[in-house]
């Protein structure tokens, strides 16, 4: 083990042990890349041979209260070269007792950052502009909710099908198609 100590009492900052494990305590600036498994090439860059084909990244908030939020923020430069939000992905703890939660993506436009899509941890309901969706997928908007299917398909002939919306049940004596 290898310990570094901020102060007089004992604060460990910094603990490296002898499975090659780092422990920060703290806050801490670097002005390069920072690798994690691999050597980097990028701001972060974490690289790790996983026979589960499963590599993780852990974002914890360690307060359990309903409201509580963690989130993933993407910033850029405007033209002032002053920093601002582009997008964030927000994973809000709507009920800690039956570890609901939702999750919120927001989009940056005219000045301001907007709930775009909306997954209910609790009901699985998808919302694009709204954030309590009630259906499986439900569509709000300010004007008219409008879903669109573009075929791409420049030699589409004549009759043929260039977009739909199948309905189909798992019961095969309903309507529908069958699965």
């Amino acid at each position: 083990f290898i310990r570094f100590h901020t102060n007089a009492l004992g604060t460990e900052a910094l603990r490296l042990d002898a499975n090659q494990n780092a422990t920060f305590a703290g806050s801490a600036e670097f002005s390069s890349n920072i690798g994690v498994g691999i050597s980097p090439s990028h701001a972060l860059d974490v690289h790790k041979s996983n026979s589960s084909g499963v590599i993780g990244l852990h974002i914890r908030n360690a307060n359990n209260t309903a409201g509580n939020n963690t989130e993933i923020r993407f910033q850029g430069t405007n033209s002032s070269n002053a920093a601002f939000t582009t997008a964030r992905i927000v994973a809000e703890m709507t009920d800690n007792y039956n570890q609901y939660s939702d999750l919120h993506f927001y989009a940056h436009a005219l000045g301001a950052t907007n709930k775009r899509l909306t997954l209910k941890g609790s009901t699985g309901a998808f919302g694009i502009g709204t954030d309590s969706p009630d259906q499986l997928l439900h569509l709000e908007g300010s004007s008219t909710a409008i879903i669109r299917l573009t075929d791409t398909d420049t030699a589409a002939a004549d009759n043929s099908i260039i977009g739909g919306i199948e309905f189909e049940t798992k019961d095969s004596n309903g309507p529908g198609v069958n699965a």
